[in-house]
């Protein structure tokens, strides 16, 4: 009978044994499904942060018009200006005069805002634009930020010849479009969640 009793003791705790490893894992496999879940959701909130941005940064460029151009280096909203810095958020790389054919924009060797770029946009307060309270999403941190670069103009009818019409003018208004691209970024509940997004905005007058 004692021998009975201690092959019961062993095989009880061997049983113990293998229980407390199989809750053990269930307890491990659990908490990384729920920062997965986390990680995701933050992730999305992120990205749903730099949509709305975006979205506020085209509502700018809207409401805002480019001044009438009448030289290098003078293509302003508000009296900021776009130039080769990012000064206050505005990008532009290339020449620019007074009309179409004399506007280039010519892409950077290291995208604007590329992490390689030495301007480092959305780490530079003074290269970058702060999104309105009004774009920022529940769940977010804030402190959404955004670049606009200028593109230069394009034709709305590739069909008709080029115009020498002034920018500014009416007549250069039925012949060109201002063109811009956006890049935007968005933060999730965490700073470590961020999310970039972005778009070509052609502003019709």
């Amino acid at each position: 009978m004692t021998r009975e009793r201690g092959s019961i003791l062993i095989v009880s705790l061997g049983l113990l044994a293998i229980l407390t490893l199989i809750g053990l894992s269930g307890a491990n496999t659990t908490t990384l499904e729920e920062r997965m879940s986390g990680n995701f959701r933050d992730q999305q909130v992120a990205f749903q942060s730099a949509e709305a941005v975006l979205a506020d940064a085209e509502s700018w460029i809207e409401a805002n018009d480019l001044a009438t151009i009448t030289g290098p280096d003078t293509a302003c909203i508000s009296g900021q200006c776009f130039d080769s810095n990012c000064s206050n958020g505005l990008c532009f790389n290339g020449t620019q005069a007074n009309t179409y054919g004399q506007c280039q924009h010519v892409e950077p060797q290291s995208p604007v805002w590329a992490r390689d770029n030495a301007l480092d946009v959305f780490n530079t307060p003074s290269r970058y634009r702060t999104a309105s309270q009004n774009s920022e999403l529940d769940g977010s941190q804030g402190g959404g930020r955004y670049i606009v670069e200028f593109l230069c103009f394009m034709r709305l009818d590739p069909e008709q010849p080029e115009s020498a019409a002034l920018h500014g003018s009416s007549a250069f208004f039925r012949d060109y479009a201002e063109v811009y691209r956006i890049t935007a970024m968005g933060f999730g509940a965490t700073p470590n969640a961020r999310s970039v997004v972005q778009s070509t905005y052609r502003k019709v007058r």
